[in-house]
């Protein structure tokens, strides 16, 4: 098995519902889970080791940073950067795409923790699946929802 696992599927199928479900089963698990609102105007960091959120990405504020139609506050990313991960940890981060693809983001988090071979569990459009395998350079273990949910829930 690859230390690198990733879950796959389309737009707002969900994926961060699934790696919350993840964490209820596996409450060991560590990392980063993006929260939006309901009518997706704004997106929060959700830190699965010690309950923070931080605001993370919006249609509302002002920021010089933007991906699409959201600004995004690199301090937030920063945060999630500097988390300390240790050799037995298994990470989450939801979701990886465009943002990490041009260097930013969940990028350097994501080669820091590929580098050190901890475990990973990401989340990826399938639009952006194949960029996002060939942007790090792995092997992965590459699943849909259902079998996901049949492997680790």
């Amino acid at each position: 098995m690859s230390n690198l696992i990733v879950l796959t599927s389309g737009r707002n199928s969900g994926k961060t519902s699934t790696l919350l479900s993840l964490k209820e089963k596996h409450p060991d698990i560590k990392g980063f889970i993006s929260l939006s609102s309901g009518d997706k105007d704004e997106i929060t960091l959700y830190d699965l080791d010690n309950g923070n959120k931080l605001a993370l990405m919006s249609r509302y504020f002002k920021s010089d940073k933007k991906i699409g139609c959201y600004n995004y506050l690199e301090e937030t990313f920063r945060y999630a950067d500097e988390k300390v991960f240790g050799k037995d940890d298994v990470v989450v981060i939801d979701e990886i795409g465009r943002l990490e693809l041009s260097g930013k983001g969940f990028d350097s988090l994501l080669k820091r923790l590929l580098k050190n071979n901890i475990k990973c569990v990401i989340s990826v459009r399938t639009d952006f699946l194949h960029l996002v395998l060939d942007h790090y350079g792995v092997d992965a273990d590459v699943y849909g929802i259902e079998d996901f949910k049949e492997k680790f829930l």
